[in-house]
């Protein structure tokens, strides 16, 4: 049986629950800043809801200050639903919304486990916005991270 789900934009009721997320490998403290980032300006955050109502998927973005690109900062997906298309249904209605506001980027950071999911998308790496510093700060403390990004 397909695994059935609606999205809908993220909500300050689901606050409670996306807190006993499984937010691996961020620490505790992050995963709660960006969440009352989300909460503070969810324009283009949203979950995914499973027919009994339990959120199954975040999406949770940051918007750039002049409006021209998007940072996704988490998609999560409960273990017990990946490969159900939700994340990429996520990502989809995300790239929607972003065109539809005029947004021209999307960036993310990844692992390089999950590089495969994004490409299948057309997310590319590119960590052109870094500065060298930052770059070599990323190379020496995440060596398994990716900065993708895809042009709407």
């Amino acid at each position: 049986m397909a695994l059935q789900f609606r999205l809908r934009p993220l909500e300050p009721r689901d606050l409670d629950h996306l807190w006993t997320m499984n937010w691996d490998p961020l620490p505790r403290q992050i995963s709660t800043f960006y969440l009352l980032c989300a909460i503070g300006h969810p324009r283009f955050c949203s979950v995914a809801v499973d027919g009994n109502g339990r959120i199954v998927a975040v999406l949770l973005t940051t918007v750039d200050e002049a409006g021209q690109w998007l940072y996704v900062n988490h998609l999560i997906v409960d273990e017990s639903c990946r490969g159900g298309g939700v994340g990429t249904a996520l990502m989809n209605n995300l790239e929607s919304q972003c065109r539809a506001a005029g947004l021209r980027r999307i960036w993310l950071l990844t692992g390089v486990d999950v590089e495969p999911f994004y490409a299948v998308m057309g997310y590319r790496r590119d960590d052109s916005f870094m500065p060298p510093a930052a770059r070599e700060l990323m190379a020496a403390r995440r060596p398994d991270a990716l900065i993708l990004s895809k042009v709407l």
